[in-house]
Parts: C-alpha cells; sequence; structure tokens
C-alpha cells in the first residue's frame, strides 16, 4: 500500500491495539500494528484472487461462518459457505479470464480491537480494458488464530461497460458501515 498508506493504516490500529494490548506487559510496537494490517489487507486481496482463479472454496473460507457478500445491484446476498462458494463459481465463470483489482484500501480501527472497517475501490479488467468498477465497503473480524475475515462484504457497481453510465448520487452516498 505504500509508505504513506502504511502509516495511515498504522496510526488508524494504533489506539484500538494498545487498547488490546492492555493486558499484556507491552506496548504495540509499530511492527505489530504493520502485521495486523497486512493481515487484513491479505485478506481483501485473496478475495479478488479467489474470484480470479475460481477458488470457490478458499473464497469462502475468507468470511466468518455467518458472513455475508452483498450485491447491491441486484440486491444478492450470499451467507454460508454453500452460497458464498456458489458466488465465486458464478462470477468465475461470468468474467472468466478477467481480472478483478481492489485499490485505496481505507481500514478504519472500531471500539473493538477484532473488527476493523474497509472502504475502498475495485475494478474488473479484459483485456486490457476496464470493463466495471465500483465501491467495497467491508467488516472484516480477527480470528483466535490471528487471521482476518469477512463479517460482511457489500459491493457496489458504480459503472459497468455493459450499462455505460454511473449510478446517480455522490460515490458514497448511501455507503454507511454500521459495526
Amino acid at each position: 500500500i505504500g509508505p504513506a498508506g502504511t502509516l495511515k493504516v498504522m496510526a488508524a490500529y494504533q489506539d484500538v491495539y494498545a487498547r488490546s494490548y492492555a493486558t499484556v506487559s507491552r506496548s504495540p510496537t509499530p511492527l505489530d500494528l504493520h502485521a495486523e494490517a497486512w493481515k487484513a489487507m491479505n485478506t481483501l486481496h485473496q478475495f479478488t484472487i479467489a474470484i480470479d482463479k475460481g477458488d470457490s472454496t478458499g473464497f469462502a473460507s475468507l468470511f466468518t461462518s455467518d458472513g455475508t457478500l452483498e450485491l447491491a445491484k441486484t440486491g444478492q446476498l450470499a451467507k454460508g459457505e454453500a452460497e458464498l462458494s456458489a458466488y465465486c463459481t458464478n462470477a468465475w465463470e461470468l468474467h472468466k479470464g478477467a481480472q478483478h483489482v481492489s485499490l485505496n484500501h481505507a481500514l478504519s480501527a472500531t471500539e473493538d480491537p477484532n473488527t476493523v472497517i474497509n472502504e475502498s475501490y475495485w475494478q474488473i479488467f479484459s483485456e486490457g480494458v476496464v470493463t466495471a468498477m465500483g465501491l467495497y465497503a467491508d467488516i472484516l473480524e480477527r480470528q483466535a488464530n490471528g487471521s482476518w475475515l469477512f463479517v460482511s462484504r457489500k459491493v457496489v457497481q458504480r459503472w459497468s461497460k455493459e450499462d455505460g453510465n454511473e449510478q446517480a448520487g455522490g460515490v458514497w452516498d448511501g455507503m454507511a458501515i454500521v459495526v
């Protein structure tokens, strides 16, 4: 995410993780904070890689057992391993050969040191051309093993080559994330 982005993420985590380290004998170091940010970011990146590979099992494993994926454009909601796996398989079939890219991740700490919010952008490239783009609004939760999984991911398509126009309103209108 680059030096400036890393510093922003580390600053967002500092207060929350200082509280989570209150029960141990030391405060979190910048390396601790960077490691947690890296783990959460890795989950975000694994999402797009799993779709591009058609790895439905890996895709579903990125969500908590009751985690949800919502597609705002269609109202589709996938919950649980079977529905999430099916979503990945369908997306892979629909976009076979395309590359999904997620960018401009903005992680925000919450009062719960085991929960983080992400707001970011996505694009789909096919044959070197952007064919769709939009927003992600996520809630991730740190698991007992230290990994971060999606509690929820909302996917908002703002534009597609097929539809040709952007949805009305501001980019982030109606995208409040409630933890």
